[in-house]
C-alpha cells in the first residue's frame, strides 16, 4: 500500500513515514516519452540528490531495465496513453524486472486517474509538477 505524493496539493496524502536515515540508492531507470522530461527529472535527481540516472524512451525500457540492476523504476504514466501501461505490464512479467521496485510519477491526479494506478504493483505515486530540490527524497520516502 502507498501514498500519494504532491507537495502542492493538500488532499493527497502525504508519504508513510520511513526511518530515520534516508534508505541509499544509486541506479535509477526513469522511463517516459518525453525528452525533455527525462532531461529535467536526470538533472534534478543528479545535482540535487546524487543518485546516478539514466533515462529511456518506453520502446526501449524493458531491454534497459533487464539488463542492468537497478534499484528503482520511475516512470511517467498516464492511463490515458496504451503504451505506458503496457511497458509496466512489460516490466511485471518479465523475470529479470517483475520484483524491481517501480514509482509513477504522474500529472493523472484526479480520483479516478489514481483509482486505476493504484490497482498496479507499484511503491507509491509521485504527482506533477514536482519540486526538483526534493524529487529524490521523495523517491527515497516510498523505499
Amino acid at each position: 500500500m502507498f501514498d500519494v505524493l504532491n507537495d502542492g496539493e493538500a488532499s493527497l496524502a502525504q508519504p508513510q513515514a520511513a526511518s530515520s536515515a534516508l534508505i541509499s540508492f544509486n541506479r535509477l531507470l526513469y522511463i517516459d516519452n518525453n525528452p525533455d522530461i527525462r532531461l529535467v527529472v536526470q538533472v534534478s535527481l543528479e545535482a540535487f540528490s546524487s543518485i546516478r540516472v539514466i533515462t529511456t524512451p518506453p520502446e526501449n525500457a524493458l531491454r534497459l531495465a533487464s539488463s542492468y540492476a537497478w534499484d528503482v523504476i520511475l516512470m511517467e504514466v498516464s492511463i490515458h496513453q496504451d503504451i505506458d501501461l503496457a511497458v509496466y505490464n512489460q516490466l511485471r512479467s518479465h523475470p529479470k524486472t517483475r520484483s524491481l521496485p517501480i514509482i509513477i510519477l504522474t500529472s493523472r491526479v484526479m480520483p479516478h486517474e489514481l483509482a486505476v494506478l493504484k490497482e498496479l504493483d507499484i511503491l507509491g505515486i509521485i504527482a506533477k509538477p514536482f519540486d526538483s530540490t526534493q524529487l529524490g527524497d521523495q523517491i527515497r520516502s516510498f523505499l
